[in-house]
């Protein structure tokens, strides 16, 4: 996770009334489904969530905390990291990979296990793509900062 602190002469409501202008209702299934989108939404503690879709697989995610300023404005601390349930998703298939393999050669022997490399693979490439996704947080990151100004 990447954390940053910003600033911005804006008030909270208008951060996120920008956010919320400029990004889409955020949606667990849209952001396994549509790709290079922002999604938004508003926690009921004030933290405020943006998210980007990959190119591929999955999304990078972004975590506001918006505190308001003695002097006018408001202080922005951001994290922004691979979404968690991208690479838990992934880590899961990984595990089921190899208990598929185990439960394979106990019943059929070396045999086998020719089927299994195939489920390693795509568990691996979506591991792999889970962490090529954090190329992303910086377009996330310029998408904040363009509402904050």
């Amino acid at each position: 996770m990447t954390q940053f602190e910003l600033e911005s002469s804006l008030t909270a409501e208008e951060i996120v009334g920008r956010l919320k202008e400029n990004a889409g209702v955020w949606s667990e299934k849209k952001l396994w489904t549509t790709r290079k989108s922002y999604y938004f939404r508003s926690r009921k503690n004030g933290q405020v969530e943006v998210a980007y879709t990959g190119k591929v697989f999955g999304a990078v995610c972004a975590k506001l905390r918006l505190t308001r300023r003695e002097a006018g404005g408001t202080d922005v601390s951001v994290r922004a990291g691979i979404a968690p349930t991208t690479l838990i998703c992934s880590v899961l298939l990984l595990i089921i990979a190899l208990w598929l393999a185990v439960m394979d050669v106990r019943l059929y022997g070396i045999s086998g296990l020719a089927r299994d490399v195939l489920y390693f693979l795509i568990a691996l490439l979506g591991i792999r793509e889970a962490l090529r996704n954090r190329k992303e947080v910086p377009v996330l990151v310029e998408f904040i900062q363009k509402n904050l100004g």
